[in-house]
Protein backbone atom coordinates (compact mmCIF):
# COMPACT_ATOMS: atom_id res chain seq x y z
CA UNK A 1 0.00 0.00 0.00
CA UNK A 2 0.93 3.33 -0.92
CA UNK A 3 0.96 6.88 0.80
CA UNK A 4 -2.38 8.02 0.67
CA UNK A 5 -3.44 11.42 -0.03
CA UNK A 6 -6.53 11.98 1.25
CA UNK A 7 -7.19 15.84 1.07
CA UNK A 8 -6.21 15.25 -2.81
CA UNK A 9 -8.64 12.61 -3.23
CA UNK A 10 -11.30 14.31 -1.85
CA UNK A 11 -11.20 17.59 -3.80
CA UNK A 12 -10.77 15.23 -7.37
CA UNK A 13 -14.31 13.14 -5.99
CA UNK A 14 -15.88 16.59 -5.50
CA UNK A 15 -14.77 18.04 -9.13
CA UNK A 16 -15.94 14.47 -10.57
CA UNK A 17 -19.51 15.01 -8.11
CA UNK A 18 -19.67 18.52 -9.59
CA UNK A 19 -18.57 17.73 -13.09
CA UNK A 20 -21.16 14.82 -13.52
CA UNK A 21 -23.20 14.60 -16.43
CA UNK A 22 -26.15 15.42 -17.50
CA UNK A 23 -26.13 17.78 -14.66
CA UNK A 24 -24.18 18.45 -11.25
CA UNK A 25 -24.57 15.86 -8.81
CA UNK A 26 -25.43 17.02 -5.33
CA UNK A 27 -23.88 15.38 -1.96
CA UNK A 28 -27.29 14.69 -1.46
CA UNK A 29 -28.37 13.17 -4.67
CA UNK A 30 -24.95 10.79 -4.68
CA UNK A 31 -25.55 10.14 -0.92
CA UNK A 32 -29.15 8.71 -2.07
CA UNK A 33 -27.60 6.94 -5.40
CA UNK A 34 -24.91 5.53 -3.00
CA UNK A 35 -27.94 4.16 -0.28
CA UNK A 36 -25.93 5.57 2.20
CA UNK A 37 -28.21 6.91 5.20
CA UNK A 38 -27.01 10.46 4.99
CA UNK A 39 -24.58 13.10 3.23
CA UNK A 40 -22.31 12.32 6.42
CA UNK A 41 -19.83 9.80 4.73
CA UNK A 42 -19.49 12.26 1.04
CA UNK A 43 -18.93 15.57 3.01
CA UNK A 44 -16.10 13.62 5.14
CA UNK A 45 -14.87 12.15 2.22
CA UNK A 46 -14.68 15.46 0.35
CA UNK A 47 -13.14 17.05 3.11
CA UNK A 48 -9.78 14.44 3.23
CA UNK A 49 -10.84 12.93 6.52
CA UNK A 50 -12.30 9.87 5.56
CA UNK A 51 -10.53 7.21 3.21
CA UNK A 52 -13.47 5.00 1.76
CA UNK A 53 -12.67 1.28 0.68
CA UNK A 54 -11.80 0.06 -2.43
CA UNK A 55 -15.15 -1.42 -2.84
CA UNK A 56 -16.45 2.51 -2.31
CA UNK A 57 -14.49 3.79 -4.83
CA UNK A 58 -15.49 1.07 -7.10
CA UNK A 59 -18.93 2.20 -6.16
CA UNK A 60 -18.53 6.49 -6.61
CA UNK A 61 -17.01 5.42 -9.94
CA UNK A 62 -20.00 3.94 -11.46
CA UNK A 63 -22.63 5.94 -9.85
CA UNK A 64 -20.47 9.42 -11.66
CA UNK A 65 -19.56 6.91 -14.55
CA UNK A 66 -16.07 8.09 -14.70
CA UNK A 67 -13.45 5.99 -16.78
CA UNK A 68 -11.16 2.63 -14.98
CA UNK A 69 -8.60 4.91 -15.61
CA UNK A 70 -10.21 7.74 -13.35
CA UNK A 71 -11.50 5.17 -10.74
CA UNK A 72 -7.93 3.24 -10.74
CA UNK A 73 -6.58 6.98 -9.96
CA UNK A 74 -9.02 7.58 -7.18
CA UNK A 75 -7.58 4.21 -5.52
CA UNK A 76 -3.74 5.90 -6.37
CA UNK A 77 -4.99 8.89 -4.33
CA UNK A 78 -6.62 6.81 -1.26
CA UNK A 79 -2.94 4.86 -1.46
CA UNK A 80 -4.44 1.38 -2.52
CA UNK A 81 -2.07 1.14 -5.48
CA UNK A 82 0.49 3.55 -7.18
CA UNK A 83 -0.60 6.63 -8.24
CA UNK A 84 -1.44 6.85 -12.34
CA UNK A 85 -1.76 9.89 -14.43
CA UNK A 86 -4.99 11.24 -14.87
Amino acid sequence: MTEANLELLGQTIRMFRERAQPKKISQFRLATLMQWEGTAPIVAIEKGKRRPRPETLNSLGEVLQLSPADIAYLHGLAGYRPITVM
